[in-house]
């Protein structure tokens, strides 16, 4: 097998393209923090003046919906010598191959996945084609059997973590340096011209005429331990106290995930039903794209969101942002802009007390954060292009 390679090496000069890279998705389709990701590295390879092809090494799945940059589709099936030497022949095309690594990289959803990805790195990276883990964040307790994967992983692979922390601690665990990135998210282009889009930043830009200050607020139900009527009915007791509280406040409600089983817009319909505020309280319903929700995102004030995508749709867009957060991830993120007191911890949604707190906060600091955010803004959008950046 090892002759086999260097005679694949070696012919790679003739076969290869230097306008095509390869992706690897950091999960199959369905997620709007992936798709996030994916648009923000077409839009960056489309700007270089390249397309890719993306390597499908989930069973059952399909490619991702993509409208910019992609070509067809190279199945992958893991299963021995056979079909890493098929996988062999179609990777010396590549110039580079990109692995999506997002929260997914230190084993702690599914190391097998993991390990998988390591497996095709250090393949194509024996035939000469350029490898890099890129737009990942690293947790403090990864996966034994991914971390030693990774330690031991080819000398030339490169790895772009998304956030410091990340950095530092992947540097420390691995003993494998690592670029300092910030998350592909930050390089999606929003999408306007959508009906759905137009309709509802126009119930914006009305509120904005009429001097409101605009709460974007999304709820992620997937870490909570509380049952989702308790969720709807404290979020309930909390906003209907702002909206007395405060006469120019209005909500738009945000879902940043469909999924059957964490399906944000269920529980958001849920409470614009129970509060029943129809000129104060819109829902923005899906389906729709990443890039169709950072649009609508620019157009409100504040966001208070459990979902980091759809924080870095407003923080791209110098919209404040509060969190309530589940992972590491979310410090890692704030980092970057410098910003303190933005983090929530998602206990502080088991009470509408704590949840009415935190609207006020946000009420109270937003305008200082918008000046923070605006002035870091084109360094980290600098960092996220890195991530496709040859360079050491």
């Amino acid at each position: 097998m090892k002759v086999i390679f260097r005679i694949l090496r070696m012919l790679r000069f003739l076969l290869i393209n230097k306008k095509l890279v390869g992706m690897i998705s950091p999960a199959p389709p369905g997620s709007l923090g992936d798709e996030a990701l994916i648009s923000g590295f077409s839009a960056l390879i489309k700007s270089k003046g390249k397309r890719f092809q993306e390597i499908l090494v989930y069973p059952n799945t399909i490619p991702c919906e993509n409208e910019i940059a992609t070509d067809s589709v190279l199945n992958f099936i893991n299963d021995g010598r056979k079909s890493n030497l098929t996988l062999a022949i179609k990777l010396l095309k590549y110039e580079h191959l990109y692995i999506i690594g997002a929260d997914t990289l230190d084993g702690g959803y599914s190391p097998a996945k993991n390990l998988a990805w390591v497996n095709i790195a250090n393949l194509a990276s024996e035939l000469g084609v350029a490898v890099s883990f890129i737009s990942f964040s690293f947790s403090n307790e990864p996966n034994s059997s991914v971390l030693d994967a990774l330690s031991k992983s080819n000398s030339n692979i490169k790895f772009c973590a998304r956030d410091p922390a990340s950095k530092n601690r992947f540097e420390q665990l691995t003993s494998k340096p690592a670029k300092q990135v910030a998350d592909l998210a930050f390089s999606m282009v929003p999408v306007y011209d959508k009906e759905h889009v137009k309709k509802f930043r126009d119930w914006l830009e009305s509120e904005k005429k009429a001097g409101k200050i605009i709460i974007g607020l999304n709820i992620n139900t997937l870490p909570l331990d509380i049952p989702i009527h308790q969720i709807v009915s404290n979020f309930y007791g909390a906003i209907k106290k702002t909206l007395n509280n405060y006469e120019n406040v209005t909500f738009a409600l945000l879902p940043h995930d469909f999924r059957e089983n964490q399906s944000d817009e269920a529980v958001l319909a849920q409470l614009a039903s129970k509060l029943n505020e129809p000129d104060r309280i819109r829902l923005f319903r899906g389906p729709f794209h990443a890039s169709e929700v950072k649009a609508v995102v620019s157009g409100i004030d504040m966001l208070i969101s459990g979902r980091m995508h759809l924080a870095i749709a407003a923080l791209s867009q110098g919209v404040p942002v509060f969190c309530f957060t589940y992972k590491d991830k979310f410090e890692g993120l704030m980092a970057i802009f410098g910003l303190d007191n933005t983090l929530f911890d998602k206990s502080l949604i088991s009470s509408e007390e704590t949840i009415l707190s935190t609207l006020e906060s946000a009420i109270s600091n937003y305008a200082i954060q918008s000046a923070i955010i605006k002035e870091k803004l084109p360094s980290v959008k600098k960092l996220s292009a890195l991530n496709v950046d040859t360079k050491d």
